[in-house]
């Protein structure tokens, strides 16, 4: 019984520290993005 709790705990860790990653990359990416957006917008 503690090891399964143990196990989804630690599968939650580890999905939680992917979707952490996940979302910093997304977040960089739009960023990129909206960078790209402004500066053509700058240039026109």
């Amino acid at each position: 019984m503690s090891s399964e709790i143990y196990s989804s705990q630690y599968y939650n860790v580890q999905n939680s520290k992917k979707g952490s990653i996940a979302n910093a990359i997304l977040k960089q990416y739009s960023l990129g993005i909206a960078l790209i957006f402004v500066s053509r917008n700058i240039n026109t």
